[in-house]
């Protein structure tokens, strides 16, 4: 009887014993099973915001192409009008320079021969000219953004110029008198509106022209950086501005870059250079806003 007895008990607490394992192990899928729900849950609202935001983002795309098809479509039916006008321009301004030539008179008045140098696409001329008359300087500037307009080609006016500049840097012929010559011409073909981040982003200009424009900036920088080693080896000093000597020359270098759109071709740490060491000079505050450097001026 109480062997009986025994038996019994012990197959009570083995089935209890399994009881406690089963109730352990449907607590663990119960666990895993909410773990996995939660898991998918959030997987299907991870993928059904990106969804939408592929879907906003598809609409965005094409209505963007579709202003951009507009646009370009208005364009191309405006190309002949401008085409015209452009061609009407040029004949216009070439009657005008035949003319001048014909009348081999010279000018009294200094804003018709600004003019006549700026239609003849005399860059040599003009700089002489300017030079000339430095002690109307008041006058000279307010006439010259109004006489450059009457070139056929402004931009290549005054890069020619500009080149000219850089070119006789090497020999030292004349810079200091060419160099504010060619500031006045770089300041008349790009206004302020146009360098110091205002709406008016001034004249478009071909594809050629940019190019120049970077070459002969990129030539600017090599030699007078070759220069600046030079005289650093000599012990005579560098010129300082990070490649381009003096602040005027720093102003003109960055509003051509500006102008022309070109500071992805320079890098940004010598163009910061050249705003911190010419912090002195009077357009450089809003250049280096125009620029991007605006809330790092505290730092230069």
């Amino acid at each position: 009887m109480a062997t009986e007895l025994a038996i019994e008990t012990e197959r009570t607490q083995k089935f209890f014993n399994d009881l406690d394992a089963r109730k352990t192990i449907l607590s663990s899928c119960t666990q895993l099973f909410t773990t996995l729900t939660t898991h998918f849950k959030s997987l299907q609202n991870s993928l059904s915001q990106k969804s939408l935001s592929l879907e906003s983002k598809f609409q965005s795309l094409e209505s963007n192409s579709q202003l951009t098809l507009e646009s370009l479509s208005c364009r191309e039916k405006s190309i002949p009008e401008r085409e015209s006008a452009a061609a009407a321009k040029v004949e216009e301004q070439r009657e005008t320079a035949l003319s001048e030539f014909r009348n081999s008179h010279s000018f009294d008045n200094l804003s018709d021969s600004l003019k006549s140098l700026c239609r003849r696409m005399d860059s040599s001329g003009l700089l002489r000219f300017v030079v000339s008359k430095r002690k109307e300087s008041v006058f000279l500037r307010a006439e010259i953004s109004r006489a450059i307009m009457e070139a056929v080609d402004p931009a290549r006016l005054t890069l020619d110029a500009v080149d000219e500049l850089v070119r006789d840097k090497v020999g030292k012929v004349g810079v200091t008198d060419k160099r504010w010559a060619c500031g006045i011409l770089v300041q008349a073909l790009f206004p302020e509106g146009c360098c110091f981040g205002r709406k008016d982003k001034g004249p478009e200009f071909a594809r050629s022209v940019v190019e120049r424009a970077a070459g002969i900036l990129e030539n600017w920088k090599e030699e007078d950086e070759v220069e600046e080693k030079a005289d650093g080896e000599g012990g005579g000093g560098g010129g300082g501005g990070g490649g381009v000597v003096g602040p005027a020359e720093a102003v003109m270098f960055l509003q051509m870059v500006l102008g022309f759109g070109l500071k992805s071709r320079f890098d940004e740490e010598f163009l910061r250079k050249l705003v911190a060491e010419n912090a002195s000079r009077r357009d450089m505050a809003k250049l280096a806003a125009a620029i991007g450097f605006g809330e790092k001026m505290g730092g230069m």
